[in-house]
């Protein structure tokens, strides 16, 4: 099982609770937002909106407007570019949780 930093993710309820039903429980290194594609796919488009409200600059858009504007490039974000962002931190997080794992269970045999 593999969990964000949450606080409540950390009780050792919910840890116990988790192991006891067999699963081996992993937590994401802090701030590792890349491993997550919504956060990935979200700063993508905030970026894109940023570039679009930049050009209002000394205009006072609308809440409404700014809404519409966000609404268009949520819509209009090509699916491949979500693949391929999803596929992205998918990676990431295997690479990085094989390594976790290998050096997790080396230390286990080395308490042995």
């Amino acid at each position: 099982m593999v969990m964000d930093n949450h606080a409540a993710h950390h009780s050792n309820q919910v840890t116990a609770y988790l192991e006891k039903q067999g699963a081996i429980v992993l937590f994401m290194p802090p701030l590792s937002s890349y491993f997550n594609p919504i956060e990935t796919i979200w700063s993508y488009i905030k970026q894109k909106w940023r570039n679009e409200l930049v050009q209002l600059l000394g205009a006072q858009p609308s809440k409404r407007y700014m809404n519409r504007t966000l609404e268009r490039l949520c819509e209009d974000t090509p699916p491949l570019v979500v693949t391929n962002i999803a596929n992205s931190c998918i990676a990431l997080m295997r690479k990085y949780f094989l390594r976790h794992a290998c050096s997790q269970a080396l230390s286990d045999r080395a308490r042995l």
